[in-house]
């Protein structure tokens, strides 16, 4: 590129791609100054302009001057050909920001034009979730996890989000249904869906029903998991010949399961004739 640039001065493409170059070798600061001196070349057109806004907006990114690259990403957006660009720019830029309402109305108008892409949606929906998630608004993380998981409502994460964004929002019933219905299609992160309902029964003091619900649920689903629960909460109750049993029971099925091993070194039980090792 610097070849390309030493022998014809008015490329114009030749100086954006070597600036593109700079910030993606983490030079953003190199980069910016590049793009923003092309501002007074000679042969700088109107057709240049918005992805020269759009390559400064990056910049800025990458460089940490969030609300500079606001100011490019606003204009870059003007232009069809660099529209979603820009939008993914402005997301990315608010949400550094701590401006969530922003960025998400940012993050619609990609989903909407990403529907079928459930690579990108992963990619862009995961993060932003984990961060309301831990945020304080929790009205926000239901809107985001509940447009996340009508994209795509086969994806187990954004199904627990929007279960933990119900639970957050203090609709237990909503994310107990969520829940249920996950056991039925997915076997995929048994362990958290089965920590929130725990927390919503101890949330609503009705530990009983957690437990007849959990019957249920092994009963219906199997889940190796839910039997270790089961036993977990026979033995905070006392119940320590149901617990051994289930205990048990759950050796016999998943013998080399980590959890049910850890939980019978933890209360000193041992299959007759065999040893469980650490």
């Amino acid at each position: 590129l610097k070849e390309r640039i030493k022998n014809n001065r008015n490329d114009i493409e030749a100086f954006l791609l070597l600036g593109r170059f700079f910030r993606l070798n983490d030079e953003p600061h190199r980069a910016f100054k590049l793009h923003h001196n092309l501002f007074h070349h000679a042969k700088l057109t109107k057709k240049h302009l918005p992805q020269l806004h759009l390559e400064l907006g990056l910049d800025a990114l990458a460089a940490g001057t969030h609300q500079n690259g606001v100011d490019y990403f606003e204009t870059a957006l003007r232009d069809r050909r660099y529209k979603m660009q820009a939008h993914l720019g402005l997301a990315q830029a608010y949400l550094s920001l701590n401006k969530d309402v922003l960025a998400l109305k940012h993050f619609e108008i990609l989903a909407t034009h990403h529907k079928q892409n459930h690579a990108f949606l992963n990619t862009y929906y995961e993060p932003f979730l984990f961060r309301l998630q831990h945020g304080d608004n929790k009205d926000l993380y239901l809107k985001t996890a509940l447009k996340a998981y009508e994209l795509i409502p086969q994806n187990t994460w954004f199904a627990l989000h929007l279960a933990r964004a119900y639970f957050s929002n203090g609709k237990f019933d909503d994310a107990l249904q969520l829940i249920t219905a996950y056991f039925l299609h997915s076997d995929k992160h048994i362990k958290a869906f089965l920590k929130l309902a725990e927390n919503i029964y101890f949330k609503t003091q009705n530990y009983s029903e957690f437990e007849r619900k959990l019957t249920k649920w092994f009963e219906t689903h199997g889940h190796i998991e839910i039997l270790v629960q089961l036993s977990r909460i026979s033995f905070k109750k006392g119940k320590t010949d149901q617990a051994k049993s289930q205990l048990l029971k759950a050796y016999n099925l998943a013998p080399n399961n980590s959890d049910v091993l850890s939980l019978m070194l933890q209360n000193d039980i041992r299959p007759e004739g065999q040893n469980i090792q650490k």
